[in-house]
């Protein structure tokens, strides 16, 4: 049993904007998990919470969320293991209609070998509509955001295969090649016969493709370690024949780590975004971020200064000719291992 409480709580008080949000989510998880033979493992669970909201700009709803789930983990070979779960989730609100969705999973992992193992996978998901997504009603740098009570939750159908291999003791290469199709995608829209006033609608179907490449690397133990990824994203809107909006097709992550983490890198780079929904017109161009840290340890714990956006770039932010994060430095403590 895992019972959650949780509060939270924001308050604008400028001259200009008072703006307030309250929100208390309760709720539980139980799961119960059951070992028939050393090669099987069967898992049963429950979820449920709920929320209430009180905020000038989303009003005062409640958000209640149920879910039951089970998964049969199970030895197929001495080395193949399958898993084969489904989970029905129910969610509803005090402003808006009810729904219900089983989602199923199928997947199977092979060790090919000592140092390789391959998976495949398929699955339905269900993602039920965020407050913010349904009931917002607000004006930003200009936009106006109105609610959408009708709004309901997205499905998808996803496939992935994967492979994840140690060629050598030091280096780690995990790749996945995934293929997703929705129906009744969430995402910002302009609102029906509206000018420049939008809101988060059900896009009928899209499809997001792509390839995920991982690569862990240390390159002198406990000294200089290097993580890196890059994600090749292909999105669609099946209705228009247009990329989903806000979405790079190329995007890397690089982190260096040096001196088991006391020194730090981390590099972010953006290609250019293709679709936007108010200024197509507008400049864009690729976005690459640098965040630098430095630790040491003191007295048992470690004090860690970080500066973000390192080089102060200016780039546009998902919200159109609005700035991203400038750059800021934070100072935190936390426990050494």
């Amino acid at each position: 049993m895992s019972p959650a409480l949780n509060y939270n709580s924001n308050q604008n008080y400028f001259v200009e904007n008072q703006d307030y949000h309250r929100a208390t989510r309760a709720g539980t998880t139980a799961q119960l998990s059951l070992f028939p033979s050393s090669g099987q493992t069967i898992t049963l669970g429950l979820d449920g919470a709920g929320t209430r909201i009180s905020s000038n700009f989303l009003g005062t709803p409640w958000l209640w969320d149920a879910a039951a789930f089970a998964q049969d983990e199970m030895a197929l070979g001495r080395q193949v293991t399958g898993t084969f779960g489904a989970r029905l989730d129910y969610h509803d609100t005090s402003e808006g209609g009810d729904e219900a969705s089983i989602n199923p999973k199928l997947a199977l992992v092979w060790r090919a070998a000592d140092r390789l193992d391959l998976r495949a996978s398929v699955a339905r998901g269900y993602r039920a509509a965020s407050a913010i997504e349904q009931f917002v009603s607000a004006v930003q740098s200009g936009f106006r955001v109105i609610p959408n009570p009708e709004l309901h939750g997205e499905h998808a159908w996803a496939a992935e295969l994967g492979s994840a291999a140690r060629p050598f003791g030091r280096l780690a290469v995990d790749a996945t090649t995934f293929w997703t199709e929705y129906r009744d995608l969430i995402g910002p829209a302009v609102a029906p016969d509206s000018f420049f006033v939008f809101q988060f609608r059900n896009v009928s179907r899209a499809r997001v493709r792509g390839l995920d490449l991982a690569v862990r690397a240390s390159l002198v133990p406990d000294r200089v370690d290097l993580d890196a990824s890059y994600l090749y994203l292909n999105s669609k809107d099946l209705d228009t024949e247009r990329p989903l909006p806000y979405r790079s097709k190329h995007n890397v992550t690089g982190t260096l780590n040096l001196l088991r983490g006391l020194l730090g890198l981390d590099l972010r780079w953006r290609s250019r975004v293709e679709e936007v929904l108010a200024y197509p017109l507008d400049p864009r161009g690729a976005i690459t971020t640098l965040d630098l840290r430095i630790a040491c340890p003191v007295f048992g714990a470690v004090l860690q200064a970080k500066v973000s956006n390192l080089f102060d770039k200016i780039y546009p932010d998902v919200e159109e000719r609005v700035p991203g994060a400038p750059r800021s430095l934070s100072v935190t403590v936390y426990a050494a291992r």
